[in-house]
């Protein structure tokens, strides 16, 4: 178990501290060993090691491993709302285009930045000590998706009666499942960007015939 007690961030043999950002260099270290070993191998001391520093240096900024990963989690989710509000301005055209493009942005995201998502569909950063924090910056994903939602219903892409948190959890839901199964393999192997976007395309279109005003 690492030692709080241990001196403070003091550099290591194999990597002399030099960084400007402590705990920017924690959270990099992080998303690099689990892209490279997964969650269970991304422990505060190999963190530390990949870092460069000494095992006292998280504590400045973390109590914990949990803390560590919390903090991660919410950074990604913060991102990952970014880029869904991000399609949502750049796509052309009426209200389910734009539902159409962030359903899209989110597989995306998914596969670009797999260390993210990897920490996003883990129980454990919501659990831990941050939880409240992760449940707040997750909210903020959902209330991307409510709001194209709201824009689609209210342009008359989808039908009036629409309920608006119910087809967001639809969205969200199918959103998330989709990328799931893609990022696992699930989907009959490797899954290039071009046939996640064709796979969510066809996800978003499901969705929206079931939503959309009559013609």
């Amino acid at each position: 178990m690492d030692d709080p007690a241990e001196p403070r961030d003091e550099p290591t043999p194999e990597r002399p501290y030099h960084h400007g950002d402590l705990r920017r260099a924690l959270i990099d270290a992080t998303f690099e060993l689990i892209d490279e070993r997964g969650l269970e191998a991304t422990t505060l001391r190999e963190v530390t090691r990949r870092a460069g520093v000494s095992h006292a240096a998280p504590y400045h900024h973390f109590a914990d491993r949990s803390a560590l990963l919390s903090a991660a989690a919410v950074e990604s989710f913060e991102l990952l709302a970014v880029h869904l509000r991000s399609a949502a301005r750049r796509a052309r055209g009426d209200g389910a285009t734009r539902l159409k493009a962030v359903v899209v942005a989110y597989a995306r995201f998914a596969l670009e930045h797999r260390p993210r998502w990897r920490l996003l569909i883990e129980p454990e950063p919501v659990s831990g000590p941050m939880g409240a924090e992760v449940h707040l910056a997750a909210t903020e994903v959902r209330e991307r998706v409510g709001s194209v939602v709201q824009d689609a219903i209210e342009d008359g892409s989808l039908r009036a009666d629409t309920d608006v948190e119910t087809a967001t959890i639809a969205v969200w839901s199918s959103m998330h499942g989709l990328t799931t199964l893609a990022t696992g393999g699930l989907l009959g192997g490797a899954v290039s960007p071009s046939r996640a976007d064709r796979a969510a395309r066809a996800v978003a279109d499901t969705l929206l015939d079931g939503l959309r005003s009559p013609v």
